[in-house]
């Protein structure tokens, strides 16, 4: 798709065969120095305790950050129990007064939902500033796990032929990634953490999105 865009639009030449075989994607402009346009379907993921994955489910193409969270917020409490989730790290794309309202609705103890920088009617933060910075940090661990998730899997490039298969090599890209680190716990290669500090985390959740091409095999 990015060489279609840049042979109609761009004038670059191009004499490579297209197979346009997927019909379910959407155009996601990030407006990043380091990103053109990208062509796919985005997924919403998910950061727990022993820095395992969980996606909800797609529900559109674009899967918009802010629109998304209640989603994957109901997918952690049906995986994994109502009212187990301690804290939440977000980037700013995730705010809305009604998310936020809706965390403490959902007796979230902290909270990092970063907020735009604009005038809101929004209340004070209820956690404070030395555990929003401790999520923000903590928050950052997804992107790595994120580009593990893609090595080896289909995450990041489909090589599938029709949408609904495109759709579902996304989920099994986690789930493969989840069974590689359960591996690896089994064989002893994970350090082992304080019980208490592992306890804790499970409890918690940090969130992004990845776009999956099934155009760009």
């Amino acid at each position: 798709m990015e060489r279609l865009h840049g042979h109609l639009f761009e004038g670059h030449s191009n004499t490579s065969i297209l197979s346009l075989h997927a019909y379910e994607v959407t155009c996601f402009n990030k407006g990043k120095l380091n990103k053109t346009l990208e062509f796919g379907r985005a997924y919403q993921l998910g950061r727990i305790g022993g820095n395992f994955l969980f996606v909800s489910p797609c529900v559109s193409l674009h899967m918009p950050d802010a629109q998304s969270l209640p989603l994957v917020l109901y997918t952690h409490a049906c995986l994994f129990g109502q009212n187990t989730l301690d804290s939440i790290a977000t980037d700013k794309g995730y705010y809305a007064y009604d998310n936020e309202q809706l965390l403490i609705q959902m007796n979230v103890t902290d909270i990092y939902l970063p907020r735009p920088r604009r005038e809101l009617n929004a209340p004070k933060e209820s956690s404070s500033f030395a555990t929003r910075l401790a999520l923000h940090n903590r928050r950052a661990g997804i992107e790595a796990l994120i580009s593990h998730a893609k090595c080896g899997g289909q995450l990041g490039r489909s090589r599938m032929k029709s949408d609904n298969t495109t759709l579902s090599a996304g989920y099994a890209s986690v789930l493969g990634f989840n069974l590689r680190q359960l591996t690896r716990y089994l064989a002893g290669e994970v350090r082992p953490k304080n019980v208490k500090l592992l306890e804790n985390e499970t409890k918690s959740s940090m969130l992004d999105n990845k776009i999956t091409n099934p155009l760009a095999a």
